[in-house]
């Protein structure tokens, strides 16, 4: 499964959803945890590649997990 523009703010509900999984209703589905299960996935770079967005990105995932991506042709670049 590929996440599209980076995952959008799942990098900054990293926390939320960490402690979330934590809870003994998810603990059992994910007995390493929210961000183990989402260093699984790939994310795209569609309108993401900014120092910003690619930071908090690689905080969460490793580079072997983030793909090329855009939005071409439906966004243009003005």
């Amino acid at each position: 499964m590929i996440f599209s523009h980076a995952g959008g703010t799942m990098p900054f509900l990293k926390r939320a959803t960490g402690d979330l999984a934590k809870t003994p209703q998810y603990a059992t589905q994910l007995p390493k945890g929210f961000l183990a299960e989402a260093a699984r996935f790939y994310y795209d770079t569609a309108q993401a590649s900014n120092p910003a967005a690619m930071s908090a990105l690689r905080k969460v995932v490793p580079v072997s997990q983030i793909v090329f991506g855009t939005d071409y042709p439906f966004r243009t670049s003005i």
